[in-house]
């Protein structure tokens, strides 16, 4: 990691109002790491007084002993995400001058009744995780400031080779899990129309700790997802192609961005029957489709690894000044 110079380096300050994991927190955590690794910059994270300790708290800071002054000044720069936009002064406030950057997750920022949508008049570098998310802010025509695209990725290194061999071998419905924390309702129909078909599946219907949530999945020889309508980017789905898994997943949004259909996934219309029929359908693969699926699967999830998203964020860095 480089040695930053502290008399030299510029603040970035970073909040963040913890209650649990999420795989938002993950992001804006890698956004934090990846300032740290920066030249010249040095994060400074301020949590909430309400945040909580935890062994998921994905920055490996414990709230409880590392409370700071949220007190950005002159020349620092600003990096929000969500509703921490409500801890930055507006504009004529002395926050306001220095540059910010907005991380922008969800298509939540463009719905008039969202309480993020206000902020979008609030001058920023607006760094998007899909390119759908970008066109839907942009939509708005309430955006200041420049809009860029840093599509998500996963930190979860693939399988090794022995293990993903034998998910290859075994039938893809060997051990189907529905990950079904975000949709519920969605997912208990799922799970109920695969067992009619005789098939046994596992449901996750409410959030897990991180650990036991990716040893499920390393368990699992089908991932059968259930999203959001509309999700920014939806890292399950790959997570699961990382560790070797079948993945059946509806259209959501962002996850257009690396699901392809019959490539490296089985993508469906948003109801219970078209999922089903996704499942069936990559159970019926041959062989050799199977392995040609789970192989560009895992490929699509190591392209994505947070080195790629590193270096196009430490560019916005470099050249801060000239973007904003």
């Amino acid at each position: 990691m480089p040695q930053h110079s502290h008399q030299t380096d510029r603040a970035v300050w970073f909040y963040r109002d913890y209650r649990g994991f999420s795989g938002g927190h993950l992001v804006h955590a890698w956004y934090y790491r990846f300032t740290r690794e920066a030249p010249g910059f040095e994060p400074i994270l301020c949590f909430s007084a309400q945040s909580l300790p935890g062994a998921d708290n994905p920055w490996a800071i414990d709230p409880q002993h590392s409370r700071r002054r949220w007190l950005p000044s002159s020349g620092d720069v600003c990096f929000v995400a969500g509703l921490d936009w409500q801890h930055v002064a507006p504009r004529g406030g002395i926050d306001a001058q220095n540059p910010v950057i907005n991380l922008i997750q969800g298509f939540g920022h463009a719905e008039t009744g969202d309480p993020r949508w206000r902020f979008l008049d609030r001058r920023a570098i607006r760094l998007c995780v899909s390119a759908g998310v970008a066109d839907a802010i942009r939509a708005t025509g309430r955006v200041e400031g420049p809009v860029l695209v840093i599509e998500n990725g996963t930190d979860i290194e693939r399988l090794p080779d022995t293990e993903f061999d034998d998910k290859v071998e075994r039938d893809v419905a060997d051990s189907i899990l529905i990950v079904g924390y975000k949709n519920a309702a969605l997912a208990g129909a799922v799970a109920e129309q695969i067992a009619r078909h005789g098939i046994e599946c596992h449901l996750v219907g409410e959030q897990m700790p991180r650990q036991a949530f990716l040893d499920h999945l390393r368990g699992a020889t089908m991932v059968v997802c259930c999203p959001l309508p509309e999700e920014g980017f939806y890292l399950p789905a790959l997570e699961a192609m990382a560790l070797g898994c079948a993945v059946v997943v509806p259209v959501a949004g962002g996850n257009a961005a690396y699901c392809r259909d019959g490539d490296n996934c089985a993508i469906c219309d948003y109801d219970p029957s078209s999922i089903v029929a996704g499942v069936l359908r990559l159970r019926s693969l041959p062989p050799d489709r199977k392995r040609q699926l789970l192989c560009s699967a895992r490929d699509t999830a190591t392209s994505r690894q947070p080195d790629r998203i590193r270096e196009k964020y430490l560019d916005v860095l470099r050249n801060i000044d000239r973007i904003w």
